[in-house]
């Protein structure tokens, strides 16, 4: 499937994201947090590209960049090739370590600029991984509180639009609901390859006679498992056998909740 053309902004401002295949944990410690970063510092140094805000989790990385010179895509190409060699030769590893090269949304205006940079820094706090973005040592929030030397963010424009340290802390205090993109609302879209391999996984020497002569419970189950793993309709079906009507159904009902029928669902046996 071709990529989707970059949207291209006046600012030259981007707020970016890459994840791991599968939504999989890239970094598995701190020492693979701090191994990224320092490639980020390199890359970012390299090609003359500014960056604002960051966040590393656990299987997924934001990155709010100024792109003057569009080297964005050739800075991914450099960050994700260089990582996936690290981690993979770390944990004698095969294969893709990211889902895509990378997704971005651009940055049009200084309001929106603002509030993306209280996102990237709240996520952790959002996860609850933490009670407030300043004990988080992965994201450039303490980069603007400590006034680190050794700082990865441009962060003099940022704080001369907030008007301070102080604006720029008080901001970050206040309630938003403001959302941008985001693993939990960027659809994922698998392989025809990798659905097959997550099913072959799950259920090893399966054959798809043996799916459609189990229990409704526990057909409906399989399925379940298979959406969350962000595997279409059509390939469920393909490898499983049965029919997508009845998958497309089973996805219906679910997000209804419990307890709402349709009479388009299918008669009891």
């Amino acid at each position: 499937m071709p990529r989707t053309a970059r949207i291209k902004t006046e600012t030259g401002i981007y707020h970016t994201m890459i994840r791991g295949i599968n939504r999989q944990i890239i970094f598995d410690d701190d020492t693979e947090k701090k191994k990224f970063l320092s490639m980020v510092r390199q890359f970012k140094i390299e090609l003359d590209i500014e960056i604002f805000a960051y966040c590393i989790m656990n299987n997924h990385v934001h990155l709010l960049i100024r792109d003057s010179k569009d080297a964005l895509g050739s800075f991914y190409k450099k960050l994700n090739t260089s990582y996936a060699i690290y981690y993979n030769t770390k944990h004698e590893r095969y294969g893709h370590l990211f889902q895509d090269r990378y997704k971005s949304e651009a940055v049009k205006d200084a309001r929106q600029l603002l509030q993306t940079v209280r996102y990237i820094h709240m996520n952790p706090v959002k996860a609850c991984i933490c009670k407030d973005p300043e004990s988080y040592p992965y994201s450039s929030y303490s980069e603007y509180t400590f006034n680190d030397p050794n700082a990865i963010c441009d962060r003099s424009f940022i704080l001369e639009l907030f008007g301070g340290l102080d604006s720029f802390m008080a901001f970050h205090n206040e309630a938003s609901e403001f959302t941008c993109m985001d693993i939990d609302n960027v659809t994922i879209r698998l392989s025809d390859r990798d659905a097959e391999s997550i099913v072959n996984e799950l259920y090893p020497n399966i054959h798809k006679s043996v799916f459609q002569n189990i229990s409704r419970e526990e057909r409906d189950k399989v399925i379940f498992t298979l959406i969350k793993k962000h595997l279409s309709f059509k390939q469920i079906s393909r490898s499983t056998g049965i029919g997508i009507d009845v998958i497309r159904k089973l996805s219906a009902k679910q997000k209804r909740g419990p307890g709402v029928s349709s009479a388009s669902e299918e008669p009891s046996h």
